[in-house]
């Protein structure tokens, strides 16, 4: 087994890296492999042209064991020129020789930008670096752990988190992509159920053709007519094989018209486990059975598995790892953006979310925009969040009006009981008590049993 080169411009260089006892590979700036020394491919158990032919994609997934291994790989996305990093990389590849994983130190190299990436096994970086560099550091460090672990899921930022939430989120759609049941995604609006929808659709023990694409109906929108004619196409696939299989993706399904509930339950019917549908619903199966208007037993064919999506006010403790995947996964090659500061964190932090992720995402992308430097600040985010006041839980509690009536009439009502307790129920003596007459006594009595039975 030999080292490996792609060209005649690293050859100088693998010389001397050839050398070196520790496994060294060369990566690109968009992610191509240029170089890989004898130690590595001995390593990674594999031949060094089947890489080196390799070719990066945005949105690759890892369908082949070579793309896995290839990702797996690629160096820290915040490296830039003159600032090596140290990184654990433990390859996704069954034939792996040696420890499973290694610790490579990423060094950049290029004149006047990054060109290349030298990464050299069990070396680590002891330069200086700020709190901030060392905290972004430690979140990439994080990111490459997941998607490590999940490499089926690695292009999905609502999985992201170091949160049990999380990791038990994770778990769920992992489980959801490995089998072919129907799956109830219940989160509120905007938490990203799309791009979940398509991780679990993409099933990793099935060829990309096994299953269509995934099909998309907002239910909101939905008579039974319109359905009908939005379902036609999965029918037509399914009705002219009997081997065909496809999946729908039901937005606002908790929001279908009650005449189209019964065509749809039908279709279930009808073909069975070929026609699989993930839903997305605001209300969880169990609200959706109390529910009037939704059929129980199209709800009970759907929701085979159920999966509870957290809001990000739920997991805001997750928000940094989130937020550093969003600018890691948007920035353009030609783009030197690192992370965001503690400050412009505190904000995202402290900001509601009411669109939820799909906003932050939003957000982020603005963001990244308006930066001009490598780490985002609170000058670049998006006006709403950074006129953001969270509210003063005492301030409000002293701003709700008072109705006065009503509460002389509660502390008239508990002096009468208090004057009637000690005077043993003798309504003259609790009216001499009160200092009033027992008439007037008998009055307010009857007021304020009328008021009590007004507001019942």
């Amino acid at each position: 087994m030999s080292a490996g080169s792609s060209g005649t411009s690293i050859r100088p260089l693998g010389k001397i890296l050839e050398a070196i006892g520790e496994p060294v590979y060369v990566v690109t700036r968009d992610g191509r492999f240029e170089y890989f020394n004898r130690a590595a491919l001995e390593w990674l158990g594999c031949e060094s042209q089947p890489l080196l032919d390799w070719k990066p994609s945005p949105d690759r997934d890892p369908a082949s064991a070579i793309d896995a291994l290839a990702l797996s790989l690629q160096p820290p996305k915040i490296l830039r020129r003159g600032r090596p990093i140290s990184q654990p990389i433990a390859p996704r590849v069954e034939t792996l020789q040696g420890p499973a994983s290694r610790e490579m130190l990423f060094i950049p190299l290029g004149e006047t930008a990054v060109e290349f990436v030298v990464a050299v096994g069990d070396c680590h970086w002891s330069g200086e670096a700020s709190a901030e560099s060392i905290d972004l550091v430690s979140l990439s460090r994080q990111l490459a752990a997941i998607r490590q672990q999940y490499p089926r899921l690695n292009q999905l930022g609502p999985l992201v988190g170091a949160s049990g939430a999380a990791e038990h989120l994770r778990r769920q759609a992992s489980l959801a992509a490995e089998c072919s049941s129907n799956v109830f995604l219940v989160g509120r609006s905007g938490c990203g159920g799309d791009q979940l929808a398509l991780a679990i659709h993409r099933r990793p023990t099935e060829s990309p053709s096994a299953w269509s694409s995934l099909t998309p109906i907002d239910c909101a929108l939905m008579d039974a007519e319109l359905l009908e004619a939005a379902l036609s196409p999965v029918i037509a696939r399914l009705g002219g094989s009997s081997t065909a299989r496809a999946t729908v993706l039901l937005r606002n399904l908790d929001r279908l018209a009650v005449e189209a509930q019964s065509p749809l339950r039908q279709r279930l019917a009808e073909f069975g486990s070929r026609l699989r549908c993930i839903s997305l619903s605001e209300l969880s199966v169990a609200q959706c059975l109390r529910s009037e208007h939704l059929d129980g037993d199209l709800i009970y064919r759907l929701a085979t598995l159920e999966i509870a999506v957290p809001s990000l006010t739920q997991r805001i403790v997750d928000l940094p790892l989130i937020v550093q995947f969003l600018i890691e996964r948007r920035a353009k090659p030609n783009q030197i953006i690192d992370g965001i500061s503690r400050p412009a964190l505190d904000l995202l932090s402290t900001y509601p979310w009411p669109g939820d992720f799909d906003e932050l995402d939003a957000a982020i992308r603005n963001s990244m925009r308006e930066s001009g430097s490598p780490v985002i600040q609170p000058q670049h985010l998006p006006l709403a969040i950074r006129s953001y006041t969270p509210p003063d839980p005492a301030a409000t509690a002293d701003d709700r009006p008072i109705d006065l009536d009503r509460l002389l009439a509660r502390i008239e009502r508990e002096l009468i009981d208090r004057a009637l307790e000690r005077s043993d129920g003798n309504r003259a003596e609790a009216a001499r008590r009160l200092g009033i007459s027992r008439s007037r006594l008998l009055r307010r009595i009857d007021d304020n049993d009328d008021s009590t039975e007004a507001e019942g």
